[in-house]
């Protein structure tokens, strides 16, 4: 009964993450329930990498409660997924709640000025390939919190996203993509 336990409970769910956290927030997300459909817009983001999750976070940005629309710009803000730009774009611009245009507009921001990930090995090196340019693998795991330190800190730095340019950037969960992480030897 009471938001700020329903909160947490969401934030520990996105902490716990898999294939149960993933299912909880895509059932969230559909719910007549606005409060449902802002925690899962951020919890969603925070457990898959997946474009059909990323784009139910996008269609939120439609949504008819602007809390609703202003937790999916953030989130989209915060995804690392180049795809969200032109989204966020749109909802900067067109959206009626001044704070849904401002999380758009920083959210564009901070994804123009962060490293263009690739989701997948094999579009990477074909992407790599075309562009003669190396691949840089990034192999993390969701649940890591030195993971999430590494990308808030060295990953967002000016000089590494500047760097990064001179390659074909890929993340890859360790978790999900194991067989590729060993096939690597990814050990840490």
């Amino acid at each position: 009964t009471n938001e700020e336990t329903r909160a947490e409970a969401a934030e520990h769910i996105a902490q716990m993450g898999g294939t149960r956290a993933e299912k909880q927030f895509r059932e969230m997300i559909a719910s007549d329930n606005p409060e449902r459909r802002q925690m899962a817009v951020v919890g969603l983001l925070q457990v898959s990498d997946a474009l059909e999750d990323l784009e139910r976070v996008q269609a939120r940005l439609k949504d008819d409660n602007s809390t609703v629309r202003w937790s999916a710009a953030l989130a989209l803000g915060q995804c690392g997924r180049q795809e969200a730009i032109p989204w966020l774009q749109a909802a900067a611009t067109n959206d009626a709640n001044d704070e849904v245009r401002e999380a758009a507009t920083e959210g564009v921001t901070k994804l123009q000025s962060s490293i263009a990930w690739q989701r997948s090995l094999p579009d990477a090196l074909k992407k790599a390939h075309e562009l003669k340019k190396p691949v840089l693998a990034y192999f993390f795991l969701r649940s890591e919190k030195l993971c999430q330190q590494y990308e808030d800190g060295v990953l967002a730095d000016k000089s590494v996203v500047d760097a990064a340019q001179e390659f074909v950037c890929v993340r890859l969960d360790a978790g999900k993509q194991a067989d590729e992480a060993r096939k690597h030897d990814v050990r840490g």
